[in-house]
């Protein structure tokens, strides 16, 4: 009632976004607090990035995790902050951040860094609608945000290539925004061949 009453309610009559550290990651406990008015860090997420993306950690654990798969607007996703430290392959990180859902924060950056800005930019224009995952495996992670973007990551040592199924049209040329593979088509069953370069990750949207 005191967050209700007294801190969410007035800010946001002033237009403003009110959001909370709650330095937890249990899913009813953090909806309590989005009742109140804010969003919330997400701990849950950040848990599961931790395990996922360092040498020899599984991406399955990826699927369907964090606060933000269960209400992403009101999720504050992150892989660092003032408090705890980015996990052992950040990069790889930072691109699964930005086309999952939740709003991302992205912390002690270069505002210079063409790569992330570019991953900014295809949050922005992309990375909306539901998260569908497609792939899950140990060493390759394929999302998709309903028929606007596909996010690829490859935490293995060499190029992986990957047929999946998706909501875009047959016949739709998906363009690699991250600029790291050529452009693919999409087949008349809507089936697509989505290749990443080792360590790395692709971005696909018409």
């Amino acid at each position: 009632w005191y967050w209700r009453d007294h801190v969410t309610s007035p800010i946001r009559s002033w237009g403003k976004l009110v959001w909370g550290e709650v330095y937890d990651a249990k899913p009813d406990l953090l909806q309590s607090y989005v009742d109140t008015g804010m969003k919330v860090t997400d701990y849950n997420l950040y848990d599961a990035v931790q395990a996922a993306f360092r040498f020899g950690g599984s991406l399955r654990r990826l699927e369907g995790s964090g606060f933000a798969a269960r209400n992403g607007s009101e999720s504050m996703t992150f892989i660092e902050n003032h408090d705890v430290g980015a996990p052992q392959n950040r990069r790889l990180a930072q691109a699964f951040l930005a086309a999952y859902a939740g709003y991302p924060i992205f912390y002690d950056v270069k505002l210079d860094d063409k790569d992330l800005s570019n991953l900014v930019w295809i949050r922005k224009n992309f990375a909306s609608g539901h998260v569908i995952s497609r792939l899950s495996e140990d060493d390759v992670s394929i999302i998709e945000r309903d028929g606007k973007l596909i996010a690829a990551v490859n935490q293995s040592g060499s190029w992986q290539s990957r047929w999946i199924s998706t909501n875009f049209w047959g016949g739709t040329k998906l363009h690699d925004y991250s600029g790291h593979v050529g452009d693919v088509w999409v087949q008349n069953d809507g089936r697509v061949e989505v290749s990443i370069p080792p360590m790395d990750y692709v971005m696909l949207a018409p």
